[in-house]
């Protein structure tokens, strides 16, 4: 079901990347001018704080309010976050569609110091839940189980695979990452890993050919 759920998406991105619906010659400007979520990632050194226009297809949006959304690439390990920024939210309706996002490529660096406030902050989330727990009958231990998931992250399930996050624990993970820091400091000598996402200015819903 997993393969054709992509396989759909797939074709529907090839559509309109060989000339879907266009309302104007502007519309048929920005999709000349369009990069890939692919070609995003791989060069989002060079693109850092530049305005581009990105389009791929929407697989997830945040609850909390559609404040960000999540393009897919050639496959569903390349994950571009676009955060609505200024525009306030995205339309639900970007879900399972074929999204042109234009804005500007910024960088998350994560660093030691990212970590352990990654750590203070979990510790202090499990410790309120544990307060919460104690406090309340109703918060059971399927509750609580559920909300150590949520935290342990370092965003939501989706955000954490864009991440390629590894490991079940909080400890586990923040391993993971300094093995990766320590090898990019080795190989590159920057001591922090980047993570690349989409200041969103401006969106559209891509029409595809029926």
């Amino acid at each position: 079901m997993k393969k054709l759920f992509f396989a759909a998406f797939a074709a529907a991105l090839m559509l309109t990347s060989c000339g879907g619906n266009k309302t104007s010659e502007s519309a048929a400007s920005d999709a000349a001018a369009t990069i890939t979520v692919d070609q995003t990632l791989a060069q989002a050194d060079s693109l850092t704080d530049q305005l581009v226009t990105v389009e791929g297809v929407c697989t997830h949006t945040c609850k909390h309010g559609a404040t960000k959304i999540f393009l897919m690439g050639s496959n569903d390990e390349n994950i571009l976050r676009c955060e609505a920024a200024a525009l306030g939210k995205f339309s639900t309706e970007c879900v399972h569609s074929v999204v042109r996002v234009t804005g500007y490529v910024r960088e998350t660096r994560m660093d030691e110091a990212y970590l352990q406030n990654w750590k203070q902050k979990y510790e202090e989330a499990m410790a309120e839940r544990q307060a919460q727990a104690a406090a309340d009958s109703q918060f059971g231990e399927a509750d609580a189980e559920q909300a150590e998931k949520v935290t342990t992250s370092t965003g939501c399930a989706t955000e954490s695979k864009a991440r390629k996050e590894q490991g079940e624990t909080i400890d586990d993970k923040i391993e993971a990452y300094r093995a990766q820091i320590a090898a990019r400091k080795e190989a590159e000598g920057k001591e922090y890993l980047s993570f690349y996402h989409l200041e969103a200015t401006a969106y559209e819903i891509v029409p595809t050919e029926e």
